[in-house]
């Protein structure tokens, strides 16, 4: 691709999210989220259960002082649940991902307004010291949506193994960033943080 080719593509993206804010925040998610043929076979195991578990939709706002709407993507989850197949597959792909330094998984609150448990997965893009998490989580799911038998203190042997720590350490501004209040490493292990006013 030449030059000239991507300044247009890039043009065109930068008109779309101008013109069409909602268009361009959800087409940017589903390109992620949707299995690609080249995704690995433990992304794209994620990538489905959270199409079966949860989905994005755009929310807009307008300010009263300058009149501005602004958009953004919100969570919403479905009826699902997770079935026990699928949660000891869930289990052995986010061991194996953490040790590789290829997932990073954590709790955060529902919303920063709303309490209640939902747990994020994302992917680690690159080597240190130039890895990078994932724009969008390649899997979110709420505590309501666990199988039987699983819950804050079963999950909380992965999401504070000393490999996992080690990520969250290092990628803790960021999240902090995109979850907006709704992450704290120093209450990761903390269970009224999350489902306290």
């Amino acid at each position: 691709m030449g030059e000239s080719e991507i300044n247009r593509e890039e043009m065109l993206k930068a008109v779309l999210k101008i013109m069409n804010p909602e268009h361009y925040l959800l087409g940017n998610w589903k390109k992620f989220i949707e299995p690609k043929d080249s995704d690995p076979e433990y992304v794209k195991f994620l990538k489905n259960l959270d199409n079966k578990l949860h989905y994005k939709t755009v929310e807009s706002m307008t300010t009263n002082i300058s009149g501005t709407t602004t958009y953004s993507l919100s969570d919403n989850y479905t009826s699902e649940k997770i079935s026990k197949e699928e949660m000891e597959k869930l289990v052995q792909t986010l061991n194996e991902g953490i040790n590789q330094n290829k997932l990073i998984f954590y709790p955060t609150r529902y919303t920063f307004t709303f309490p209640g448990i939902v747990y994020s997965v994302r992917l680690i893009e690159g080597y240190y010291p130039l890895a990078q998490i994932s724009e969008h989580e390649v899997l979110k799911f709420k505590e309501q949506q666990l199988p039987d038998g699983y819950n804050f203190e079963t999950l909380s042997e992965i999401f504070l193994s000393k490999e996992n720590m080690e990520m969250l350490k290092l990628f803790e501004k960021d999240l902090e960033d995109k979850h907006r209040l709704t992450f704290s490493l120093e209450h990761i292990n903390d269970k009224k943080f999350y489902e306290e006013y």
